[in-house]
């Protein structure tokens, strides 16, 4: 998600933040490969955040791995249709902000969206609401509530 006038590269770098549990997930989901496969990725990941000498690309790598930790346990068992990754704006006043879920699906025939995670180990609160409240509203724009 953007708000207000975020640069481009860091907009950018918070749209690609969890690019591979994303392409893990998308290939779980069209292969059944399960969650105990989601758990291997994340400890590669995890491998290869150890051996990263550039801190945040060991932190990206980290999280990745924790959302795939958390997905495997959550959802793994679950039969989505992936869907191509939506971008929906929402704007109040002058103040746009750019809305993008990690994952788009489809289950028994219902659109949903996913956020694997946050950029922090222990987000406040009241951002991970802001967060979800525009995701929210940014769907049921376009998905309906």
């Amino acid at each position: 998600m953007r708000i207000g006038h975020i640069n481009q590269a860091a907009a950018a770098a918070m749209r690609h933040r969890y690019v591979p549990a994303v392409e893990a997930v998308t290939l779980h989901h069209a292969k059944n490969k399960g969650a105990e496969w989601l758990r291997q990725r994340a400890a590669a990941l995890d491998a290869e955040a150890a051996a990263e000498t550039h801190a945040g690309r060991a932190r990206k790598l980290t999280s990745n791995a924790k959302a795939l930790r958390h997905y495997a346990k959550n959802f793994a068992d679950r039969d989505f249709k992936i869907l191509k990754q939506p971008t929906w704006r929402l704007q109040y006043g002058d103040v746009i902000i750019t809305v993008r879920p990690d994952l788009h699906v489809v289950e028994k025939g219902v659109e949903k969206v996913i956020r694997l995670g946050f950029h922090s180990q222990a987000p406040d609160p009241r951002a991970v609401k802001i967060e979800t409240q525009c995701l929210f509203e940014a769907a049921a724009q376009t998905l309906g509530p």
